[in-house]
């Protein structure tokens, strides 16, 4: 087998793992497509969240707006009492029911290092054992034996 046939046989050969590699475990691969999407999800989640926290918030302001009663028991949880108005406070009150958390943290999860120089090695490897298999392969079909 001429030299040149033997190169591109290990240059497809090589070509072909690597594709398949990124394909799986690429940058924009299957792996990392689960990944965005996953992410994409949590996002979605966290919007809706977010928008319920905001409806409650708006009936909250709506109430403060134009309710007295509420204005009056916001200000005596914010210390301000009318006239001969007594407070008494109980042992082991905690956070009151109008405590929220905001959302939750989503942070983008970054590729990981070094996966090109990976794919890179593994072809490097792929092309150099194919072409090392080619002049190994004899032209009567591969097999050794004497004739």
């Amino acid at each position: 087998m001429k030299l040149g046939k033997r190169l591109l046989i290990a240059v497809f050969a090589g070509f072909f793992v690597n594709s398949f590699l990124l394909f799986i475990w690429g940058d924009a691969g299957l792996k990392r497509m689960n990944a965005v999407i996953t992410h994409r999800d949590k996002l979605i989640e966290n919007i809706e969240e977010l928008e319920t926290i905001n409806s409650e918030l708006s009936l909250e302001r709506d109430a403060l707006l134009y309710d007295e009663t509420e204005i009056a028991l916001r200000a005596r949880t914010l210390g301000y009492y009318r006239e001969n108005e007594v407070q008494i406070v109980l042992p082991g009150e905690g956070k009151g029911a109008g405590s929220r958390t905001l959302g939750t943290l989503i942070r983008h999860i970054p590729a990981p290092p070094g996966s090109r120089i990976t794919f890179r090695v593994v072809y490097l490897s792929v092309f150099l054992a194919v072409l090392a298999g080619t002049f190994l392969w004899k032209k009567d079909g591969g097999s050794n034996r004497q004739a």
